[in-house]
């Protein structure tokens, strides 16, 4: 695992190439609409190092924490870089599988907090089954269609994973508990390219994070789109970050 990894602030910039690193299970929005400028503040978009391409979201959980799916070389967009000083991915995640497919990364130095820069908050025993939410994301507006060059958001309603499992039937797909879905229209929900992004509940003017973008059956065909259950890793986020903190 390379530990070789930055990150800058403010995920509001335009990706540059779609890397798909899950042999094609990399979601993205498609029909959402263009989010204003500072409307997501703990929004992170991961790139490479070296080459400065990106290839998934994330979300800013705390000073020196960054949660997301699956790993690699991490900045927000703006031209200040963090280093990341340590990879946790989830010990039961294991590919091919996408059961407990979610990751947290931690900063060497902490990202201060602004009126441009905040963080996500975690309702970590809130049920977000049924709930309307928001999805947020950069890439591919279509399965062939080219990446968007500004963060995306679109607003649907969850799936209790009972409902989202039978959606599944034709598919043949099998969900985890540590799974959630969001339910899925033709040409409305996820596509390639980026994995990681939040998945909102709003209450009372705040922003919860009851969802980290995971998997779907590309692109935006009609079957749910599935995130890692932020409730279900609590423990483990608390802990995580606790210990290493």
């Amino acid at each position: 695992m390379n530990q070789n990894k930055t990150i800058s602030k403010n995920g509001v910039g335009a990706p540059k190439v779609d890397l798909d690193k899950k042999g094609g299970f990399i979601p993205h929005i498609v029909g959402g609409t263009p989010s204003k400028v500072g409307s997501y503040r703990f929004m992170v978009s991961l790139r490479h190092k070296a080459t400065g391409d990106f290839f998934c979201g994330g979300s800013l959980v705390d000073q020196q924490f960054d949660v997301v799916v699956g790993v690699g070389h991490v900045h927000l967009d703006n031209q200040t870089f963090y280093e990341v000083e340590k990879n946790f991915p989830h010990p039961d995640y294991q590919l091919p599988s996408t059961n407990n497919d979610i990751a947290l990364m931690k900063l060497k130095n902490p990202v201060p907090l602004s009126s441009e820069v905040e963080v996500i908050e975690f309702p970590y025993m809130k049920n977000a089954d049924n709930r309307n939410v928001t999805a947020l994301g950069w890439g591919r507006l279509g399965a062939n269609a080219p990446i968007s060059t500004v963060l995306m958001h679109l607003k649907k309603k969850t799936l209790d994973n009972e409902e989202c499992q039978r959606r599944f039937k034709p598919n043949g797909s099998k969900l985890h508990p540590g799974h959630i879905c969001l339910g899925s229209t033709p040409n409305s929900g996820v596509c390639f390219g980026d994995s990681g992004s939040p998945l909102l509940l709003e209450e009372d003017d705040r922003n919860f994070a009851v969802g980290v973008v995971s998997w779907g059956i590309p692109c935006a065909v009609g079957f749910p789109d599935v995130f890692s259950r932020v409730s279900y890793y609590s423990s483990w986020l608390q802990e995580t970050m606790a210990k290493n903190a």
